[in-house]
């Protein structure tokens, strides 16, 4: 399986020589031989050693780390930045709400990046949410949000390596609100006399990827 890994990971990033991948394989053998400790999928364990190598970022150990927190993370349910998996599942009930009401495929909401992998949270980015969606859907909902913006740099933007952001999905052509704007709202509204979840609403980012493209990386963990 290591090796496997080791050569998908360096096809997929066109290194022609050894010398060019972040880890060596028998680095890759240490990691892959702990994720299937874990008993982690290959798919999943690939696409967080890819995550390091393109980035040229973290050692062996941290990436050790970050499968054993996404053993921990896929166990209890709820990633870190949550207090448990009630508070998680409020949060998801919100955003899917949120999701049907603009047509959206709201099964089909998952928190995908640092959030899963990483058990410093002082170290996680943004909290990331995906809806996930076939190739078919993914252009289906590209001419809808398309049809929407008028700015060059909204319409080069949207669609870029199978990503529609949630910025930048608008309900009308008059753009007063977006799905991100809108889930801000909405958040605030709700916890306005409840207790929210210890993370700034400001680091939730949503967005629509398209299954197979280059940003659809687990692991994934379905709201």
């Amino acid at each position: 399986m290591a090796n496997r890994i080791y050569i998908n990971i360096k096809e997929a990033l066109k290194v022609t020589d050894d010398k060019g991948m972040w880890f060596s394989k028998r680095e890759m053998w240490q990691i892959v031989k702990r994720g299937k400790e874990l008993a982690i999928e290959k798919g999943e364990i690939e696409d967080i050693v890819f995550n390091a190598c393109s980035r040229n970022m973290y050692t062996v150990d941290e990436v050790i780390l970050q499968l054993e927190k996404w053993e921990q993370v896929r166990r209890l349910g709820f990633p870190s930045l949550f207090a448990n998996l009630e508070e998680f599942n409020e949060f998801g009930g919100l955003l899917k709400g949120l999701a049907k009401e603009w047509g959206l495929p709201d099964g089909r909401i998952y928190v995908q990046g640092s959030a899963l992998r990483m058990g410093d949270i002082n170290h996680v980015g943004d909290l990331d949410i995906t809806i996930r969606v076939s190739n078919e859907e993914f252009i289906n909902l590209l001419n809808r949000f398309e049809r929407m913006l008028e700015a060059p740099n909204m319409l080069k933007q949207i669609g870029q390596n199978g990503k529609i952001g949630g910025t930048i999905m608008f309900k009308t052509k008059e753009r007063t609100t977006s799905f991100i704007k809108e889930f801000y709202t909405r958040f605030s509204l709700y916890y306005s006399n409840r207790t929210a979840p210890k993370f700034d609403i400001n680091k939730v980012q949503i967005s629509i990827i398209a299954e197979g493209s280059v940003l659809d990386l687990s692991p994934y963990l379905k709201l």
